[in-house]
């Protein structure tokens, strides 16, 4: 590779972009996880898997994770459907992704018969949205930080 195609690769990889698709993106695993918070509350399946069972299957190196004691699991479900809903809006956007992917790692460390490959890669998607810049466009953050669309 001559160092011209180096360098044209550089600029180009290098350039300002548009941040509206990681906006759609952002929107679009806000409402995943809404609905997915939402699942276990209106269906009931909080209580089924998480109150009903005398014993929990726990990863092994992972039996210290506990449930909340109480109905801490239902506030955990309220909390998380709160933070998808901040996360679509982009309102406190990384604090929003952190939550999520709480959430989502908790709940599958405490029971491990609820394993599902998406859930996990929703769970790695939102810890991977706590470092990207899906705050600057169309986002309530970027509104008020007056932030422009482009990701420099």
């Amino acid at each position: 590779m001559t160092s011209s195609t180096k360098s044209s690769i550089s600029s180009k990889a290098m350039r300002p972009v548009d941040a509206i698709p990681l906006a759609v993106f952002r929107f679009v695993l806000g409402v995943t996880y809404w609905f997915w918070t939402t699942g276990y509350l209106v269906e009931g399946r909080w209580q089924i898997l998480f109150q009903q069972p005398l014993m929990l299957f726990k990863y092994g190196g992972f039996e210290w994770v506990t449930l909340w004691p109480g109905d801490g699991i239902w506030w955990h479900f309220q909390i998380a459907r709160v933070a998808a809903v901040c996360f679509a809006i982009g309102l406190l956007t990384r604090c929003s992704a952190f939550v999520l992917s709480f959430s989502m790692t908790h709940v599958l460390l405490v029971e491990r018969q609820i394993y599902n490959n998406h859930d996990y890669l929703l769970a790695c998607t939102a810890m991977l949205c706590v470092f990207l810049p899906c705050n600057c466009a169309a986002s309530i953050d970027a509104w008020i930080d007056k932030r422009p669309t482009v990701i420099q």
